[in-house]
């Protein structure tokens, strides 16, 4: 609806029905003096339901954004963009709708383990709250910087200011766009910081501290053993050090449990491929290292090292290779085993 404040009077009104799309209402032959204030008011539809002594609303329809036409009919300006205009203004995001305790005047406890890039939950709901920009079943994913929306399709503006200068409101609350912080929002996130409003701090595990301000992927990569591109999962590694099967003269017969109970680390986009023996006698300072094994279906495999001191302790590890080639060499458990000090022969019945 739009309101002739001088008038008081309304000047314009439509009723959009419910869907799951988003819609563009187009006002065409709408007169306006330059000099008049208008209202442009929406009146949302919010269904009441309660649910463990919590009352929720669930809104129906939102406002994304508001555009005005230029003369030529040929393109579309966000409002942010008009000169008159001395504030920046508020969209809304389509989301999930809002939450308030019904009594005793308790505000709602944010739980944010299990969210990513500032996201909470509100019991008794189990899914996340993700801030304007990221999206997703635990906000995993960063919409980029021109977008926003549950789908991330929102799109702020057609041309080079993007999402800047604008104020979103949804029901995370209202904070700047990612990427963007200050009383105007338009102001870039200082280095190490990204997000809704910056509010985030770029993982430490990003080399240098360096990640992109809107997504908070580290862009140049990660600290050594961790999985790119957000670089807060180690690479998989043994909790438990190899086993030692049999003791012989020059050799140790070794037992890997690949069990998932005994991996620890890793991420949804990688998956184990090869895995490494490395063995040293003790004291010694470098490493030796087996052949480059397949790991196959088996949660356990056996590997034999060879040419080995008799009568020695060795110290042998495991590093796990994924399917992108890298591993990790910093958190390596290792077994100590001694082979034996004499040879076994076996007896000949003559």
């Amino acid at each position: 609806m739009i309101f002739d404040q001088l008038l008081k009077k309304k000047i314009f009104s439509v009723e959009l029905e419910k869907g799951d799309d988003i819609k563009t209402l187009r006002l065409n032959n709408i007169f306006l003096l330059i000099t008049r204030e208008y209202n442009i008011s929406l009146q949302l539809s919010n269904p009441y339901y309660e649910y463990n002594n919590y009352e929720y609303t669930e809104t129906k329809f939102q406002l994304v954004k508001i555009s005005h036409c230029s003369t030529s009919k040929k393109e579309v300006k966000p409002l942010q963009e008009s000169n008159d205009l001395m504030h920046p203004y508020s969209i809304n995001v389509l989301g999930v709708g809002s939450h308030r305790r019904k009594y005793d005047g308790h505000q709602v406890t944010k739980d944010t383990s299990g969210c990513l890039h500032g996201g909470y939950k509100l019991y008794p709901l189990s899914r996340c709250i993700c801030p304007p920009g990221f999206t997703g079943p635990i906000c995993e994913t960063g919409c980029g910087p021109n977008s926003f929306g549950a789908d991330c399709k929102g799109i702020c503006s057609l041309h080079d200011r993007m999402c800047r200068g604008m104020l979103m409101c949804t029901t995370y609350g209202c904070t700047c766009p990612v990427g963007l912080t200050g009383p105007w929002c338009n102001q870039d996130c200082e280095s190490g910081k990204y997000g809704a409003d910056c509010n985030q701090t770029c993982s430490s595990n990003c080399y240098k501290n360096s990640c992109d301000p809107y997504t908070g992927i580290c862009s140049r990569g990660c600290v050594p053993g961790y999985v790119f591109p957000r670089c807060l999962e180690k690479y998989p590694y043994l909790i438990n050090p190899p086993e030692l099967i049999s003791s012989q003269y020059e050799s140790l017969e070794i037992k890997l449990n690949l069990n998932s109970t005994n991996i620890k680390g890793g991420d949804t986009n990688i998956e184990l491929k090869y895995y490494q023996l490395l063995y040293k006698i003790l004291g010694e300072q470098s490493y030796n290292t087996s052949d480059i094994n397949f790991i196959l279906n088996d949660t356990k495999v056996t590997s034999i090292i060879n040419h080995l001191e008799p009568g020695t302790a060795y110290e042998v590890g495991a590093i796990l290779i994924t399917n992108d080639g890298n591993f990790n060499d910093q958190d390596i458990i290792y077994g100590q085993y001694n082979t034996t000090c004499k040879r076994k022969y076996s007896s000949i019945n003559l």
